[in-house]
C-alpha cells in the first residue's frame, strides 16, 4: 500500500485527516503539532502519494489536456484582441 512508504509524521496527518476526516485542529491536537504543520504535512504527503500512484503523470497531463481542451480562445477572445495602452493615453 502506498501509504505504508511515507514518512511516519506524513503518514499520520494523512490518515487523520482524510481517513479519519478530522478537522485541521483536530489533527493539530492529536499529533501535538500546530496548524499550519498539519497543512504542510498533508500537502507534502498528498504530493508524494500522487507521484507514488501516477509516478509519469500521464494522468496529471490528461486532467491538464481535458481543460485546455474545454477553454479553447476564439479569435473574440477580450485577452487576444485588447490593445495596450498606457495610463496617460485618453481611452
Amino acid at each position: 500500500m502506498a501509504l505504508s512508504e511515507l514518512t511516519p509524521a506524513l503518514r499520520e496527518a494523512i490518515e487523520l485527516r482524510e481517513l479519519r476526516e478530522l478537522s485541521l485542529e483536530e489533527t493539530a491536537r492529536a499529533l501535538g503539532i500546530s496548524v499550519p504543520a498539519v497543512k504542510g504535512r498533508v500537502f507534502h504527503g498528498r504530493r508524494k502519494l500522487r507521484k507514488m500512484l501516477h509516478p509519469n503523470g500521464e494522468l496529471a497531463r490528461q486532467r491538464g489536456r481535458q481543460v485546455a481542451d474545454g477553454i479553447r480562445l476564439g479569435s473574440s477572445c477580450f485577452f487576444k484582441d485588447r490593445k495596450r495602452r498606457s495610463v496617460y493615453e485618453a481611452a
